[in-house]
């Protein structure tokens, strides 16, 4: 394996967590009726796990 390939799929759960949390956001902001707050912390809490999961990958 080489170094450029490390380097290719360094994002993929960062951007699955973005994905993810976005979409969890927006059905928690449609449950509770607060759409917009759902909208706002999904991103963030994606975000969050992607960078968690990304770094625990070697």
């Amino acid at each position: 394996m080489s170094n450029n390939d490390n380097i290719e799929g360094k994002g993929n759960f960062i951007g699955l967590g973005l994905i993810f949390g976005t979409a969890f956001g927006i059905i928690l902001g449609m449950i509770f009726d607060k759409l917009l707050f759902g909208i706002t912390i999904g991103p963030s809490l994606g975000l969050t796990l992607g960078i968690i999961l990304d770094s625990n990958k070697k």
